[in-house]
């Protein structure tokens, strides 16, 4: 139901007349619960790659995400075919496992994709908040780097944007603070604030509050002076 096709397919043209779709769930069914039941018969009588693909989509749309992982490691397994949502299917494979609670395996899967496609920010991202969910700062600072260094690939998919601008510098960022180091956390917060392009009062605010603790640790007998 996602992408209507016409090729390959008997086809017949009405005169005067009108179809209604009628995509409402039946009687105790959601949406989501709908598509699943739907998929995984199709799956059942004919794996293919997208299938496998929108089938785990559909765990993770739900929040099941240990569900998910087998179905996105199936479409990885079933070969390049359409490239861009095989390149994905290791990002939400990764983002699922991280979810999950298996961090190790969204760190295999992630380096994995990098293998693949060393260009995609989104997975630098990924491994970069991991490390910033360890507490490992200078990790999630590396990681951050060369994510921002990558520039956004036209793809036929969709693609998450903010992780070629503000988002490796945000995190940066909060990664210096966490480290104690205001001054680099106020530079990469100015960073971040060009690279968002619009107005953002949250981080205004943040910027707002880096710069009076800059000026506090410059004042004669603060500590560090």
């Amino acid at each position: 139901h996602e992408y209507p096709t016409m090729g390959g397919f008997p086809c017949i043209n009405l005169a005067d007349s009108i179809i209604y779709h009628d995509a409402e769930p039946g009687i105790g069914e959601s949406a989501n619960q709908r598509n699943l039941r739907i998929l995984l018969e199709e799956y059942t009588d004919k794996p293919t790659p997208r299938v496998a693909f929108y089938l785990a989509n559909t765990h993770k749309d739900g929040g099941r995400f240990a569900e998910a992982v087998p179905f996105y490691k199936d479409r990885i397994d079933m070969g390049e075919g359409y490239r861009d949502e095989w390149l994905f299917a290791y990002l939400y494979k990764g983002r699922c496992e991280r979810a999950s609670g298996n961090v190790d395996a969204a760190i295999s899967t992630l380096f994995e994709a990098i293998s693949k496609n060393p260009n995609w920010s989104e997975y630098w991202m990924e491994l970069s908040y991991i490390a910033y969910d360890q507490h490992q700062w200078e990790d999630s600072i590396g990681y951050s780097i060369v994510a921002a260094a990558k520039k956004r690939e036209v793809t036929q998919l969709w693609r998450e944007f903010n992780k070629y601008s503000d988002q490796p510098y945000r995190l940066i960022s909060w990664s210096y603070e966490q480290m104690g180091d205001k001054k680099q956390a106020l530079t990469w917060a100015l960073k971040a604030k060009d690279a968002i392009g619009v107005d953002d009062p949250d981080w205004n605010d943040r910027i707002t509050q880096l710069s009076r603790q800059k000026i506090a640790l410059h004042r004669p007998g603060a500590i560090g002076d």
